[in-house]
């Protein structure tokens, strides 16, 4: 480990007297516009003022700010005694006009400051063992956000308003290839969006359609824990080369077959947008945070959520944490994270098994709270492993939930919307009707019948 006097060392090793004018100018800042200081408290920890003076001065503004006493330079100086005026004065001739830069600057200074101590104790590790923690730490200070900026209402309205003076198009929203959900759904960037699913439902399955389609566009990274990345490229090569399951699996592919794969790699070789695969198995969040980053991921998936690595015990705590780490991920960096959820075993009511609902999710409640979107999927017929899936979004923050049927193929493993009957199309049909007129005005109704004035001797005239 590196001694107190090797951090001393870093640190003096850095800029320090502008570090110290850093540190002055936002005391100085403070004092000139003392309302600001509640917003700079909240942002600046006490503890990245590493000069002694600066460090009282600040504790004597948050103490005084929390008393909700006058902050100046007289209120500071009899909190912290006359031989600090020197340096009060100093800071009112350093004061800092833009408070946010200088605060951002000093949390930089600290944040380099910390990945420097680290930096020196993984160089100094003697084994594998010892330098995972230390890049855990690295990892977590790399990637975490400490400068937090509230913003008021109103200024949310002015921006709102200036995209539409500006004619900006509305944001562009993540599809999954099924007209119904990218109907209903609105997954932006930075969404958690959870697809769970008894044991072997098809959720692989269908994340993988998902994946493929949104590579089209996007970097998509598709982190498998239970899975090996050749398995998950015979599925698509099966689903979209048109090949039998059964005879990728024996070797029997034709010549035509053949051909069929090699164009269909040729087709997503073109997509704006890639797709890569990481076998995951034993990686904790924090790994896979890193590859994201590391690899510039727009989209990832997690197959799936209750086995990735923790060090926590207790599966629901384990579970509970994973969840919050990848929506802290997907908001932190705005990527979108689609995860994968075990559900557990179906409840049986009379003897017969019930469909599953946002209560099904095995192990934490905190998989749904996280979720933007949350869908479950399930055999339609709950005793019939090859029936069509039901796919029922239950949670949709932006809009309506929606449940499609979808015929399972596995000779081509392949998922796709069922035929409507035609009595649900006339269902639906109907209730489109019904919502059109709720929407209209009696007078509209009325307008739809007009009165025509008929006299004689008019051929259309009745008497």
């Amino acid at each position: 480990m590196t001694s107190n006097l090797d951090e001393r060392l870093i640190r003096d090793g850095m800029d320090t007297q502008n570090l110290t004018d850093i540190q002055y100018a936002i005391i100085g800042g403070i004092l000139a516009s003392p309302e600001k200081a509640g917003s700079a408290i909240a942002k600046l920890p006490l503890e990245i003022f590493s000069d002694e003076s600066a460090h009282e001065l600040f504790e004597a503004i948050s103490r005084l700010h929390f008393a909700d006493r006058p902050i100046d330079r007289v209120t500071v100086r009899q909190e912290v005694g006359q031989e600090y005026a020197p340096v009060l004065e100093y800071c009112a001739e350093m004061a800092a006009a833009d408070l946010d830069y200088y605060g951002d600057l000093l949390l930089e200074f600290d944040m380099l400051w910390h990945v420097k101590i680290l930096a020196r104790q993984i160089i100094e590790a003697r084994s594998m063992d010892a330098v995972r923690p230390m890049v855990d730490a690295l990892n977590s200070r790399l990637c975490s956000r400490q400068s937090v900026k509230p913003v008021n209402a109103m200024e949310l309205i002015k921006r709102y308003l200036q995209r539409k003076a500006d004619k900006t198009p509305p944001p562009e929203y993540i599809t999954f290839g099924i007209a119904a959900l990218d109907d209903a759904l609105s997954v932006r960037p930075g969404d958690v969006v959870v697809i769970g699913g008894y044991a072997s439902a098809g959720k692989t399955l269908l994340a993988l359609q998902f994946a493929v389609h949104m590579a089209k566009k996007y970097d998509v990274g598709f982190f498998s824990l239970e899975t090996n990345e050749d398995k998950l490229g015979e599925r698509i090569i099966s689903r979209y080369a048109e090949i039998d399951f059964r005879a990728i699996k024996r070797g029997t592919e034709s010549r035509e077959d053949i051909d069929r794969a090699v164009r269909l790699g040729i087709e997503i070789g073109d997509y704006k947008g890639s797709l890569e695969f990481t076998h995951a198995t034993g990686l904790s969040v924090r790994d896979i945070q890193s590859i994201t980053l590391a690899r510039k991921y727009q989209v990832i998936f997690v197959d799936y959520l209750q086995i990735v690595n923790a060090p926590v015990r207790d599966m629901r705590e384990r579970v509970t944490e994973i969840s919050m780490a990848l929506h802290t991920l997907a908001q932190t960096h705005n990527v979108a994270v689609v995860e994968l959820a075990q559900l557990a075993r179906p409840e049986k009511t009379k003897g017969k098994a019930a469909p599953p609902d946002m209560w099904s999710f095995k192990e934490s409640g905190q998989i749904e709270n996280d979720a933007d979107v949350a869908m479950l999927l399930y055999p339609s017929d709950l005793n019939d492993n090859q029936s069509p899936r039901e796919l029922k979004v239950s949670k949709n923050k932006d809009g309506a939930k929606v449940r499609l049927t979808l015929d399972f193929d596995g000779a081509h493993q392949m998922l796709t919307p069922a035929p409507r009957s035609v009595a649900d199309q006339v269902n639906a049909a109907f209730a489109a009707s019904a919502k059109a007129k709720k929407g209209r005005s009696a007078s509209q109704d009325l307008e739809q019948v007009s009165m025509v004035a008929v006299t004689a001797p008019d051929l259309n005239c009745p008497f």
